[in-house]
């Protein structure tokens, strides 16, 4: 089913509230910030089974803002994520626990193109994301390695051609379905997504694609092409984790952001978002 809506008229639709951090962080300083506690599983989306055996994953923190932000507003957030001290899940059970320090990657505006800029560095203390204060960002993403070694070639967002133009992809989770042998299980997710792009079918491919697979911790994605931005919010477990958020911009973020709290909600588990790059329009779609 579709449901199309202009994304300021979502604020009347939101009815998840948030916790703001107590201070906000400065740009490459490590902050206490954090979110007042953990949120009350009961009121967020529940996650489908699992099956026995189930370990923990190690994964990530994004950002997406389709219709570009400069990154002097979105930085400070971005690093505040990837260090564990913007709010507290499942697994950062206190500021700074769990880290996200296996590389960074970012799209931004270059002369009116989409351009990909990535490292294998700490986020927070690589300068050359720094650097990038002063351009248009679109995509950020930090990594915490769990399939894949930590390689420039295994950094999200990945990057390839279809349909004659460039498109982007993050992914939050682990997908045990697919074999790693050192490659990266989000690159491989990518690659059985393209021939949809490039058919012009993405929904579809979406929802063929990951129907495919049974044992994954999260299936959270950014596809990010010339004219819309895709967002897919799906988990297995730790929904406090795992639930992206949509904030007035349109933004959608790992964790909710303080910068961006005049509007946000929780997007359901399943819910696949289309986002034109141009007005903002958000629409929504599911899984099923």
């Amino acid at each position: 089913m579709l449901a199309c809506e202009r994304f300021p008229e979502i604020r009347a639709a939101s009815a998840q509230s948030f916790d703001p951090p107590n201070e906000r962080s400065g740009w490459l300083r490590s902050s206490t910030a954090c979110a007042g506690g953990e949120e009350d599983l009961g009121a967020w989306p529940k996650p489908r089974p699992r099956s026995a055996g189930d370990t923990i994953a190690l994964m990530c923190r994004m950002i997406a803002a389709p219709m570009g932000l400069p990154g002097r507003v979105l930085l400070d957030p971005f690093v505040r994520m990837a260090q564990g001290r913007n709010a507290l899940n499942e697994h950062n059970t206190a500021p700074g626990v769990w880290r996200h320090p296996h590389g960074w990657g970012a799209v931004f505006e270059d002369d009116g193109d989409d351009r990909l800029r990535r490292s294998v560095e700490v986020c927070w203390e690589d300068a050359a994301l720094g650097s990038l204060a002063d351009r248009r960002l679109y995509l950020l993403h930090a990594r915490r390695a769990s399939r894949g070694k930590v390689t420039l070639k295994n950094t999200h967002p990945f990057e390839a051609s279809a349909r004659g133009d460039r498109w982007f992809f993050c992914h939050n989770g682990t997908v045990r379905d697919l074999s790693s042998g050192g490659r990266s299980d989000s690159q491989e997710v990518f690659d059985r997504l393209l021939p949809y792009v490039t058919e012009d079918r993405i929904l579809n491919g979406f929802r063929e694609v990951y129907g495919e697979f049974d044992d994954f911790t999260g299936l959270n994605s950014f596809l990010f092409g010339p004219n819309e931005l895709w967002v897919v919010c799906s988990y297995t477990k730790n929904p406090n984790y795992y639930t992206l958020i949509l904030s007035d911009g349109p933004i959608v973020s790992s964790e909710p952001l303080h910068e961006f709290a005049s509007s946000r909600r929780a997007l359901p588990n399943g819910a696949v978002l289309r986002i034109d790059r141009a007005s903002g329009e958000v629409e929504w779609h599911t899984l099923d």
